[in-house]
């Protein structure tokens, strides 16, 4: 039977967030694994390349961050050249 021992109410981030744990006895549901292919697979995750699967092909970082932190640099910028307490700055923030 599956049941819910812990879930409460957290207020850390921005949001609220409602961390849940279930936990299952495993008596309802039967273990099925699925049939041998024969051959193996394996992904390696890592920095330069997001992803390399078990063929040799890669998978390209999206790097995100990057252009986040780019987007930020100018947007930081763009409000140090503003005069503190003006329009123009509240407009820039």
């Amino acid at each position: 039977m599956t049941r819910i021992p812990d879930a409460r109410r957290q207020h850390e981030q921005a949001r609220p967030v409602v961390p849940v744990t279930l936990l299952d006895d495993g008596d309802l549901v039967p273990i099925q694994p699925l049939p041998a292919t024969g051959h193996e697979t394996g992904i390696d995750l890592g920095l330069e390349s997001f992803a390399t699967l078990a063929d040799g092909s890669q998978i390209a970082n999206p790097r995100i961050f990057r252009v986040a932190e780019r987007k930020l640099k100018r947007a930081q910028c763009r409000v140090s050249r503003r005069k503190k307490g003006s329009h123009r700055r509240r407009k820039a923030v």
